[in-house]
C-alpha cells in the first residue's frame, strides 16, 4: 500500500468513526479529539483491517487447496471419473460454462488436478511444503511422484489434507483473536492520551504502565467508546452493537484479559504454526 493509499484508507476510517460519534453522542462525543481519532483509525487499519483481510485470503486459499486435493484423491480412487465441470463467471448475468462429454471429463481428470494443483500451490501465500515444514511433519517420501505407488500418493494426499485442516483451524482462531489484539492496541492509545484512570492494584491487563502504584482500569467510558466504534466497523449485527454499559465494559475487559494470557493468546498473534505479522 502506497502512502497515498494508506492516508486515503485512514481518512475513510476516520469518517466512519466520526459518523459513529454523531449516532451515539452520549457515549462517544467526549472523545472527539482529532489526533485521538487519527491514531485509533491507524490502529484499526494495522491491527484489524489489514490482518483480517490477509487472514481471509489465507483461509480461502487453504479451503481451495483442500477441495483440489480432495478432488485429486477422489480421481485416484474412482475409475468413472467426473460427470461434468461447471465454471461460473463473475458478472451480473451469472453465466455458467459447463463441459460434460466423456472425452472432456477424461482429459480434465487426467490433466487438470496434477498440473493446476502444482501451479496453484506455487502461487499460494503459504505453500503445502511450508505447511509441512512449519508443522514439523516430514512425510519422508523420497521417491518422485512418478515412482510413487498409487497407495503412497493417496496417503501423502491424505496427510496434506490433515496439515491443511490444522492450518485452517489455526487461522480461524486467529481471525477471532485479532479483535482482542485490536482492542488492546486501541486501549494503549487512550492510555497514552491520558483518558484512562489508574485504580487497579495489579497490572490486570498487561499494559505495563502504572501511576502511584496503581494500574489502568477498564470500567469506564473508554471501554464503551472502543466497543461501539469497533463493533460498528466490524459487524452489521445491530444486536452486537447495542448492549448495556455493563455488557460493553465486560466485553472489553474479557478481550484484554484473553489477550494478556499467553495460554490462550500470544503477543505475536498466533505463533503456531504461523506468525501472521512476520509472514506478511
Amino acid at each position: 500500500m502506497t502512502e497515498l493509499q494508506l492516508n486515503y484508507r485512514i481518512d475513510e476510517v476516520k469518517t466512519s468513526i466520526e459518523e459513529s460519534i454523531k449516532k451515539e453522542p452520549e457515549f462517544l462525543e467526549q472523545y472527539d479529539d482529532p489526533s485521538l481519532i487519527h491514531e485509533i483509525a491507524s490502529t484499526y487499519l494495522l491491527y484489524y483491517d489489514y490482518q483480517h483481510t490477509n487472514i481471509n485470503k489465507l483461509i480461502e486459499e487453504q479451503e481451495d487447496r483442500a477441495q483440489l486435493l480432495s478432488l485429486k484423491l477422489y480421481l485416484c480412487d474412482n475409475k468413472n471419473g467426473l460427470k461434468k465441470v461447471t465454471i461460473e463467471a463473475d458478472n451480473n448475468e451469472k453465466q455458467r460454462f459447463t463441459i460434460h462429454s466423456n472425452t472432456a471429463m477424461r482429459l480434465f481428470g487426467e490433466l487438470f488436478p496434477p498440473y493446476f494443483i502444482d501451479r496453484f500451490d506455487a502461487d499460494c501465500q503459504i505453500s503445502i511444503d511450508q505447511c509441512i515444514q512449519q508443522s514439523s511433519n516430514n512425510y519422508g517420501h523420497e521417491e518422485t511422484a512418478l515412482k510413487q505407488s498409487h497407495e503412497d500418493k493417496a496417503n501423502k494426499t491424505e496427510e496434506q489434507l490433515n496439515v491443511i485442516e490444522q492450518l485452517l483451524s489455526t487461522l480461524r482462531i486467529a481471525k477471532k483473536k485479532i479483535v482482542h489484539r485490536t482492542i488492546y492496541e486501541m486501549y494503549k492509545v487512550f492510555i497514552k492520551k491520558g483518558y484512562v484512570p489508574y485504580d487497579n492494584d495489579v497490572d490486570k491487563y498487561g499494559f505495563n504502565l502504572s501511576s502511584d502504584g496503581k494500574f489502568p482500569v477498564t470500567k469506564n467510558a473508554v471501554s464503551m467508546w472502543i466497543y461501539i466504534v469497533l463493533m460498528r466497523m466490524i459487524t452489521d449485527d445491530e444486536e452486537k452493537i447495542y448492549k448495556t454499559r455493563d455488557d460493553m465494559q465486560c466485553y472489553i475487559r474479557d478481550a484484554l484479559i484473553s489477550y494478556k494470557q499467553d495460554k490462550y493468546y500470544h503477543k505475536d498473534d498466533h505463533p503456531f504454526p504461523y506468525n501472521i505479522e512476520k509472514l506478511l
